[in-house]
């Protein structure tokens, strides 16, 4: 309810201090929603299953926590479907498509494309309704973002990085 009282103000009245405001008042319960997914999901859901089924891999997930770039977020954060978009979309649109082998560029944006085309669907029908911000997050500064990964490794830019990902949440 708080979420969307913030939403609402923000829709009345749009000008930049509103917008920052409501980012700021819904950076916490975006990441507390963002932690339990991934603790109600990818932790133990798939682990509940995978004691069920005796699936002896259990590497659903890697230390995305200690990421410093989006790029390594990306791999860590979801096993599954990184292995699944890596091989069957990536390297597949490298192999069947020669320009692609020079620009590294084109099969990364059109795999970030498949796959927020498939998080937008599930969303869409979990929810009822279409709201496109995975597609724009992944396809806009998702690839520019994993485009200009950054090479220094410190605690300064783990903050940026994580602070980009409770606004990028929020």
């Amino acid at each position: 309810m708080w979420c969307k009282e913030n939403i609402e103000n923000l829709e009345q009245k749009l000008d930049f201090n509103t917008f920052l405001l409501t980012v700021i008042r819904l950076m916490f319960p975006s990441v507390c929603f963002l932690i339990m997914g991934f603790f109600g999901f990818l932790h133990s859901w798939m682990n509940l299953w995978a004691e069920i089924t005796r699936f002896p891999d259990r590497a659903f997930y890697s230390d995305w926590w200690n990421s410093i770039e989006f790029g390594s977020y990306y791999r860590k954060w979801n096993i599954v479907v990184h292995d699944w978009l890596y091989y069957y979309v990536y390297l597949d649109f490298r192999r069947f498509f020669p320009i692609c082998r020079k620009y590294r560029f084109l099969p990364q944006l059109f795999t970030f494309l498949i796959s927020a085309v498939i998080h937008e669907a599930i969303i869409c029908f979990a929810l009822g309704f279409f709201y496109p911000i995975l597609f724009i997050l992944f396809t806009g500064p998702g690839i520019i973002l994993i485009q200009n990964q950054r090479k220094l490794k410190s605690i300064s830019i783990n903050f940026m990085f994580w602070l980009e990902m409770y606004i990028g949440t929020s």
